[in-house]
C-alpha cells in the first residue's frame, strides 16, 4: 500500500516489542506475529469515514483496536508522523476513535489529482460498494458488496486479491418487525439497564406474551445484533476471521479452556490448602 495511514499502522507494529518478522530484509510480516493467541489481529484500523476536507487536506475517521500496547503505540507513531494531524475523539483500553487530517500531497496514489483516482477509501469500481475497509500491518482488507460480475476483474486491476467470496444473503443482519419491536421495547423499559429496571416476566406481562415467546424473540434479535457488532465494529476480529477462517473458533476455545483449567487448578489448590488448615486446626 502506498498510503501514509498504512505507514503509521505498520510503524506502530514494527516498533513494538511483540513484532515477529521474517525475510532477509525484515520487511515481510509473519501472520502468526500479527495475530494474537485468540485469533484476533494485534492491531487493526477500520475506516469509518473519509471526507475530502478541502483542496489541501483529507479528513479520515478511524476506529483502532487490538492489543493495548499496539493501540497506544499507534498514537505515538501518529505524533511522530510529519504533517499528519489527529484528534482523539474516544478512547478506552483497547479501542480508540481518532480523527486524522492528512495533506493530499502525502497521498501518493489516491488523493492526488490523477485520472485513476483508484483508492477504495474514497471510491470503488462501478457496481460495487465498500462495506468495510480495515488497515493492518500487512496491508488493507476491503469488504465489498458486488452487484455485477465484471466488478471482480476491475478490483483485481486495482491490485485487490480476493480472499473469500460468498452470497450476501448468507449473513442475515436484518431484524424482523417483531424482533425489532421487542428489542426496542425491552431497551426503553430498562431491561438492558444495569441493574435491570424490569424483569423478563414483567416485560412479557406488559406485552401480553408468554415468557418463552418473548425470550425467543429477544434471543434471536440479540444474536443478530451481536453478530453484526463482532463483524463490523471490532476490526481486529474481522481480520482474524478473514485470515484464520473457521480456525479462529478453535483458537478462542483453546485459549479460554486453558485459562479455565488454570483457574480451576488454582481454585482446587486453594481448596485443598483450606481443607488442610481446617484439619490441622
Amino acid at each position: 500500500m502506498d498510503c501514509p495511514l498504512y505507514d503509521v499502522v505498520k510503524a506502530a507494529y514494527v516498533s513494538s516489542n511483540v513484532r515477529r518478522l521474517h525475510g532477509n530484509d525484515g520487511s515481510k510480516m509473519s501472520v502468526d506475529g500479527i495475530l494474537g493467541g485468540d485469533g484476533a489481529t494485534r492491531l487493526a484500523l477500520r475506516i469509518l469515514r473519509v471526507n475530502l476536507y478541502d483542496d489541501n487536506y483529507t479528513e479520515i475517521w478511524v476506529r483502532v483496536s487490538g492489543d493495548k500496547v499496539l493501540v497506544d503505540n499507534f498514537d505515538k507513531q501518529l505524533r511522530l508522523a510529519k504533517e499528519i494531524y489527529f484528534q482523539q475523539v474516544y478512547s478506552n483500553k483497547f479501542n480508540k476513535v481518532v480523527r486524522i487530517i492528512i495533506p493530499k500531497s502525502k497521498c501518493h496514489r489516491c488523493l492526488l489529482s490523477t485520472p485513476c483516482n483508484k483508492c477504495p477509501l474514497i471510491s470503488t469500481p462501478l457496481g460495487s460498494m465498500a462495506k468495510s475497509v480495515v488497515v493492518t500491518p500487512m496491508g488493507a482488507l476491503y469488504e465489498f458488496i458486488v452487484a455485477r460480475g465484471s466488478t471482480y476483474e476491475e478490483l483485481r486491476r486495482w491490485g485487490c486479491k480476493p480472499i473469500h467470496s460468498h452470497g450476501i444473503d448468507e449473513y442475515d443482519y436484518m431484524l424482523t418487525e417483531k424482533q425489532e419491536l421487542a428489542i426496542i421495547y425491552a431497551y426503553l423499559m430498562g431491561y438492558y439497564s444495569f441493574p435491570r429496571r424490569i424483569s423478563l416476566k414483567g416485560l412479557a406481562s406488559k406485552l401480553g406474551l408468554s415468557v418463552s415467546t418473548l425470550a425467543e424473540l429477544l434471543r434471536r434479535a440479540e444474536a443478530k445484533i451481536i453478530d453484526a457488532f463482532v463483524r463490523h465494529e471490532l476490526p481486529h476480529y474481522i481480520v482474524g476471521r478473514a485470515l484464520y477462517g473457521n480456525r479462529q473458533t478453535s483458537i478462542v476455545e483453546e485459549r479460554l479452556s486453558s485459562r479455565h483449567r488454570v483457574e480451576e487448578r488454582a481454585k482446587t489448590g486453594a481448596g485443598i490448602e483450606e481443607a488442610a488448615e481446617a484439619t490441622v486446626t
